[in-house]
């Protein structure tokens, strides 16, 4: 979903140049791209714990709900840069949408 977002930014124009070319989505993406690299660390962390024979409980329980805010954080990012594309049925970015909201209320 990021990576896909990303892609459309830097397609997307606005003032006579690439969406990606702002600040604000750029910081934004930038953000994003930490906190998802934050929660690879943490199931990383959870995976290593659990070979070397410790118990994995609380670690695999911070990278699980790292991971669902992130997805409903990525996706409010992608439904505001994709515009109204993104609410229908053809765009990926739908489905992310549907799949991050189930993710979260499980």
């Amino acid at each position: 979903m990021l990576d896909l977002t990303a892609a459309y930014v830097s397609k997307r124009r606005q003032s006579g140049q690439a969406l990606g070319k702002f600040q604000a989505p750029a910081f934004r993406l930038a953000e994003l791209t930490a906190r998802l690299d934050t929660a690879r660390w943490l199931t990383r962390a959870a995976a290593w714990e659990s070979d070397n024979g410790y118990d994995t409980r609380l670690r695999a329980a911070q990278a699980l709900a790292m991971a669902a805010d992130l997805a409903a954080m990525t996706v409010r990012a992608a439904h505001q840069y994709h515009g109204a594309y993104g609410l229908t049925a053809e765009s990926d970015i739908r489905l992310y949408f549907l799949r991050a909201r189930g993710a979260r209320a499980g």
